[in-house]
């Protein structure tokens, strides 16, 4: 099995990872490089199977090692032109939100702990009553209720972010001399817009307008909190994402370690049971209906009417196959479990987007160590529903936060191409 597995991880990193790396450089701006892994697989799937297709029935056969080959060196060939041509695409690659704030009431916490020992106790029992699920539902939801309407308002113009706001209305004690009284001359309002106060100096610098002692001698606080000479707007809170063009801070060593640990222990969740229990056979209702089209589309290119699936998966199936050399009876087994992985995956590109690297490994961990939703799939052998609405839908969600972020013509293009990949 070891040999088997190393030649299909091998095949479908060539197939379905490396096709669209340097599409995903010009059609996203720069991120980590697991999100940038994330968006080439989406890309690969999405380009690769159309191509074979489209080629096996050109040549009137089916998948054959030079039609996957061509498929594969078309689509890396082609982002590669086009990077060359282009560059990267540019703009903002930063969270499309602020991060959330903590959560510091005690019953709010409380609540929280709670409905998270009902959500354990519905996994212990099996089947966990209803009135078991909707009281876990409920309690999740008043959570997050309750911590949404005790956060504070953070982004432009919040009056609780910066002290309250004192240095935004010109109030506080920005705006305020030695004896907390407001400067002659209108020194407060002056300070948002950079005018001078008056003769002796510019407001905010401690000169005889500002505060009527010589220049130097303002309090530390009110030069901190005022904004500089010649500034025509306040001072803006940290957490407001920045402009189109910013980047965020590279992930660090141990954000990339903690990710690749989360996505190991996924892939031992996912091949444990497989190893112990279902080796050498395939698993769910449509254990072998994946590989009967898939050898339909190794030998002729197309299954006709068979079953409902698309013809995305069984093509992309008949290109790793072609490439590692096994069947596709030989192929799932050791492949499969894969798929939990590249879910989580998708999980971290999401949540990353939205909020940052943190998040997006506490998405991973969700996705590949706690929920079941993408795990029922694959014990049901339901690959090809598993892949859209756990990667590609989620991807394409991802995609969108692009471009929100920077709605350029290469955002709609990589919007567009991942929402139809879902399809295929």
């Amino acid at each position: 099995m070891a040999a088997d597995l190393i030649r299909a991880l091998l095949a479908a990193l060539a197939a379905g990872v490396a096709p669209g790396y340097f599409w995903a450089a010009v059609l996203r701006p720069a991120s980590g490089p697991a999100e940038r892994l994330a968006y080439s697989a989406v890309l690969s799937m999405a380009s690769v199977p159309v191509i074979a297709v489209l080629l096996a029935r050109a040549t009137g056969g089916g998948v054959t090692l030079w039609v996957a080959l061509v498929a594969v060196g078309m689509v890396f060939g082609a982002g590669l032109l086009a990077y060359l041509l282009k560059g990267a695409a540019q703009g903002s690659s930063g969270p499309a939100l602020p991060s959330p704030d903590r959560v510091n009431d005690p019953r709010i916490l409380l609540l929280i702990v709670g409905a998270f020992a009902l959500a354990l106790a519905t996994m212990l029992h099996r089947p966990a009553p209803g009135w078991l699920l909707l009281v876990t539902a409920a309690g999740l939801i008043l959570a997050g209720a309750l911590a949404a309407r005790s956060a504070p308002i953070t982004g432009p113009g919040s009056t609780s972010a910066a002290s309250s706001g004192d240095a935004h209305t010109g109030t506080g004690p920005a705006a305020a001399g030695p004896t907390g009284s407001t400067p002659a001359g209108g020194a407060g309002s002056t300070a948002r817009t950079g005018a001078p106060a008056g003769p002796g100096g510019p407001a905010g610098t401690g000169g005889p307008a500002g505060t009527g002692g010589p220049a130097g001698s303002a309090p530390t606080s009110a030069r901190t909190l005022v904004a500089p000479t010649g500034s025509a707007a306040p001072a803006e809170p940290a957490d407001v994402p920045g402009p189109a063009g910013s980047r965020r801070p590279a992930m660090p060593g141990i954000g990339n370690g903690a990710l690749a640990l989360v996505l190991a222990l996924t892939a031992y969740r996912a091949y444990s049971g497989v190893v112990r229990h279902d080796w050498p056979f395939l698993r769910g209702g449509d254990q072998f209906s994946h590989a009967v089209m898939a050898e339909q589309i190794l030998t002729h290119g197309s299954y006709g009417s068979y079953l409902i699936y698309p013809p995305g998966f069984p093509a992309l199936t008949a290109v790793i196959c072609r490439f590692c050399g096994l069947t596709p009876l030989e192929l799932f087994p050791v492949l499969a479990p894969t798929l939990l992985v590249l879910c989580a995956l998708g999980a971290y590109a999401l949540a990353s987007g939205l909020w940052g690297w943190q998040y997006g490994i506490a998405a991973a961990a969700l996705n590949g160590l706690v929920l079941t939703g993408a795990y029922a799939g694959f014990a049901e052998g339901r690959y090809p529903d598993l892949v859209a609405a756990f990667f590609l839908l989620v991807m394409m969600i991802a995609a969108l936060t692009t471009l929100y972020q920077s709605p350029t013509l290469r955002s709609g293009a990589l919007v567009a191409v991942v929402a139809a990949s879902a399809v295929l």
